[in-house]
Protein backbone atom coordinates (compact mmCIF):
# COMPACT_ATOMS: atom_id res chain seq x y z
CA UNK A 1 0.00 0.00 0.00
CA UNK A 2 1.58 3.39 -1.02
CA UNK A 3 -0.59 5.80 0.80
CA UNK A 4 -3.18 5.84 3.50
CA UNK A 5 -5.73 8.64 3.23
CA UNK A 6 -7.80 9.29 6.04
CA UNK A 7 -9.99 12.37 7.73
CA UNK A 8 -12.08 12.31 10.86
CA UNK A 9 -15.82 11.51 8.76
CA UNK A 10 -19.24 12.93 9.86
CA UNK A 11 -19.07 15.60 8.08
CA UNK A 12 -15.57 14.92 6.57
CA UNK A 13 -16.03 12.10 4.35
CA UNK A 14 -14.22 11.66 1.37
CA UNK A 15 -14.51 8.72 -0.85
CA UNK A 16 -10.54 8.31 -0.94
CA UNK A 17 -10.40 8.66 2.82
CA UNK A 18 -10.69 6.28 5.60
CA UNK A 19 -13.18 7.74 8.48
CA UNK A 20 -11.06 7.52 11.85
CA UNK A 21 -13.34 9.55 13.88
CA UNK A 22 -13.26 13.42 15.49
CA UNK A 23 -11.09 14.26 18.19
CA UNK A 24 -7.43 13.58 19.92
CA UNK A 25 -9.00 9.99 21.21
CA UNK A 26 -11.21 8.22 18.66
CA UNK A 27 -8.99 9.12 15.76
CA UNK A 28 -5.86 7.62 17.45
CA UNK A 29 -7.44 4.63 18.54
CA UNK A 30 -9.05 3.98 14.95
CA UNK A 31 -5.98 4.74 13.31
CA UNK A 32 -4.29 2.34 15.53
CA UNK A 33 -6.73 -0.40 14.60
CA UNK A 34 -6.77 0.10 11.11
CA UNK A 35 -2.72 0.24 10.72
CA UNK A 36 -2.75 -2.99 12.86
CA UNK A 37 -4.79 -4.52 10.14
CA UNK A 38 -2.99 -4.54 6.93
CA UNK A 39 -1.06 -6.75 5.98
CA UNK A 40 1.65 -4.12 4.71
CA UNK A 41 1.95 -0.93 6.22
CA UNK A 42 1.89 2.31 3.97
CA UNK A 43 4.39 4.66 3.17
CA UNK A 44 2.37 8.00 4.15
CA UNK A 45 -0.26 8.69 6.22
CA UNK A 46 -2.19 11.38 4.64
CA UNK A 47 -4.78 13.19 6.79
CA UNK A 48 -7.29 15.68 5.31
CA UNK A 49 -10.08 17.68 6.84
CA UNK A 50 -10.34 21.36 7.94
CA UNK A 51 -8.88 23.79 10.26
CA UNK A 52 -9.56 26.75 12.12
CA UNK A 53 -6.77 29.88 11.10
CA UNK A 54 -4.61 31.92 13.70
CA UNK A 55 -4.65 34.63 11.04
CA UNK A 56 -2.19 33.68 8.90
CA UNK A 57 -4.31 32.47 6.22
CA UNK A 58 -7.98 33.16 5.46
CA UNK A 59 -10.92 31.02 4.80
CA UNK A 60 -10.67 28.28 1.78
CA UNK A 61 -6.81 28.46 1.80
CA UNK A 62 -5.40 24.89 1.62
CA UNK A 63 -2.24 24.06 4.04
CA UNK A 64 -0.55 20.87 3.65
CA UNK A 65 2.06 20.48 7.27
CA UNK A 66 4.24 17.57 8.31
CA UNK A 67 4.22 19.07 11.70
CA UNK A 68 1.73 18.66 14.15
CA UNK A 69 2.18 20.17 17.82
CA UNK A 70 -0.44 19.59 21.28
CA UNK A 71 0.05 22.65 23.08
CA UNK A 72 -3.54 23.52 24.75
CA UNK A 73 -2.79 27.07 25.20
CA UNK A 74 0.05 26.12 27.44
CA UNK A 75 2.07 29.46 27.09
CA UNK A 76 1.18 31.09 29.76
CA UNK A 77 3.46 28.50 31.95
CA UNK A 78 0.11 27.65 34.17
CA UNK A 79 1.10 24.29 32.45
CA UNK A 80 3.73 21.75 31.50
CA UNK A 81 3.66 17.93 30.23
CA UNK A 82 6.21 14.94 30.60
CA UNK A 83 5.58 13.35 27.24
CA UNK A 84 6.82 14.98 23.10
CA UNK A 85 4.01 17.44 21.93
CA UNK A 86 5.94 18.44 18.80
CA UNK A 87 6.38 15.61 16.14
CA UNK A 88 7.77 16.19 12.37
CA UNK A 89 8.03 13.84 9.88
CA UNK A 90 10.05 14.07 6.19
CA UNK A 91 10.05 12.10 3.31
CA UNK A 92 12.08 9.54 4.77
CA UNK A 93 9.89 8.66 7.63
CA UNK A 94 12.17 10.28 10.11
CA UNK A 95 10.33 11.63 13.08
CA UNK A 96 11.57 14.53 15.14
CA UNK A 97 9.79 14.64 18.59
CA UNK A 98 10.40 16.55 21.28
CA UNK A 99 9.05 18.61 24.56
CA UNK A 100 7.52 22.22 23.12
CA UNK A 101 8.97 25.11 25.61
CA UNK A 102 5.76 27.18 25.65
CA UNK A 103 8.38 30.04 26.96
CA UNK A 104 10.34 29.64 24.26
CA UNK A 105 9.63 31.18 20.98
CA UNK A 106 12.29 28.83 18.94
CA UNK A 107 10.49 25.94 18.60
CA UNK A 108 14.54 24.43 18.50
CA UNK A 109 13.63 22.41 15.43
CA UNK A 110 13.32 23.08 11.46
CA UNK A 111 9.75 24.32 11.72
CA UNK A 112 9.37 26.91 8.74
CA UNK A 113 6.80 24.41 7.62
CA UNK A 114 3.66 25.00 9.00
CA UNK A 115 2.78 23.25 12.11
CA UNK A 116 -0.45 22.27 13.14
CA UNK A 117 -1.84 22.20 16.72
CA UNK A 118 -4.38 20.11 18.18
CA UNK A 119 -6.82 20.09 20.75
CA UNK A 120 -10.14 18.61 21.40
CA UNK A 121 -10.52 21.77 22.36
CA UNK A 122 -11.65 25.06 19.94
CA UNK A 123 -9.68 28.28 20.47
CA UNK A 124 -11.97 31.11 20.29
CA UNK A 125 -9.84 34.00 21.62
CA UNK A 126 -8.06 35.93 18.82
CA UNK A 127 -5.49 37.42 21.59
CA UNK A 128 -4.09 33.83 21.60
CA UNK A 129 -3.10 34.23 17.90
CA UNK A 130 0.06 35.65 18.11
CA UNK A 131 0.94 33.43 20.47
CA UNK A 132 0.70 30.65 18.02
CA UNK A 133 2.09 32.32 15.35
CA UNK A 134 5.41 33.55 16.88
CA UNK A 135 6.18 29.90 17.21
CA UNK A 136 5.04 29.09 13.36
CA UNK A 137 1.63 27.50 14.20
CA UNK A 138 -1.01 28.61 12.20
CA UNK A 139 -3.84 26.29 12.40
CA UNK A 140 -5.61 24.06 14.78
CA UNK A 141 -7.51 21.25 14.08
CA UNK A 142 -9.06 18.03 16.37
CA UNK A 143 -7.07 15.06 15.16
CA UNK A 144 -3.55 15.68 13.36
CA UNK A 145 -1.37 15.47 16.39
CA UNK A 146 -2.99 11.73 17.21
CA UNK A 147 -2.51 10.84 13.44
CA UNK A 148 1.08 12.14 13.39
CA UNK A 149 1.69 10.42 17.20
CA UNK A 150 0.48 6.74 16.09
CA UNK A 151 1.26 6.67 12.26
CA UNK A 152 5.18 7.60 14.41
CA UNK A 153 4.61 4.23 16.70
CA UNK A 154 4.77 2.63 13.04
CA UNK A 155 6.93 4.10 11.62
CA UNK A 156 5.22 5.80 9.08
CA UNK A 157 5.30 9.20 7.41
CA UNK A 158 2.84 11.63 8.04
CA UNK A 159 1.23 14.63 6.40
CA UNK A 160 -1.60 16.90 6.82
CA UNK A 161 -3.68 18.28 3.85
CA UNK A 162 -6.47 21.18 5.18
CA UNK A 163 -8.10 23.56 4.21
CA UNK A 164 -9.04 26.94 6.54
CA UNK A 165 -13.02 26.99 7.13
CA UNK A 166 -13.19 29.54 9.89
CA UNK A 167 -10.48 31.95 12.33
CA UNK A 168 -10.19 30.56 15.93
CA UNK A 169 -12.57 33.56 17.28
CA UNK A 170 -16.11 34.20 18.46
CA UNK A 171 -17.77 32.85 15.34
CA UNK A 172 -15.53 29.70 15.18
CA UNK A 173 -18.16 27.16 15.28
CA UNK A 174 -21.10 29.53 12.82
CA UNK A 175 -18.55 30.40 10.78
CA UNK A 176 -17.46 26.66 10.60
CA UNK A 177 -21.10 25.80 9.94
CA UNK A 178 -21.16 28.11 7.14
CA UNK A 179 -17.96 27.80 5.31
CA UNK A 180 -17.77 24.29 5.38
CA UNK A 181 -19.68 22.77 1.95
CA UNK A 182 -17.62 25.81 -0.29
CA UNK A 183 -14.71 24.45 1.69
CA UNK A 184 -14.72 20.59 1.27
CA UNK A 185 -15.46 21.58 -2.31
CA UNK A 186 -11.99 23.44 -2.25
CA UNK A 187 -10.40 20.77 -0.29
CA UNK A 188 -11.68 17.97 -2.87
CA UNK A 189 -10.82 19.98 -5.75
CA UNK A 190 -7.39 20.31 -4.71
CA UNK A 191 -7.06 17.10 -3.78
CA UNK A 192 -8.11 15.65 -7.14
CA UNK A 193 -6.14 17.89 -9.03
CA UNK A 194 -2.86 17.93 -7.00
CA UNK A 195 -2.51 14.38 -5.22
CA UNK A 196 -4.21 11.76 -5.59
Amino acid sequence: MQRLFVSAGAMENFRYAKAIGIGLINSAMNLTRELSSLDALPTEVIFVGSCGSFGAHKIGDIIESSCACNVENSFFSKAYTPISNLICSNAQAQFITKTFDPKNKQIGIDVSRRTINSSNYITRDESLWQNYLDRNIVAENMEFFSVASVARTFGVMTRGIFVVTNFCNLNAHEDFVKNHSACMEILNNYMHEQVL
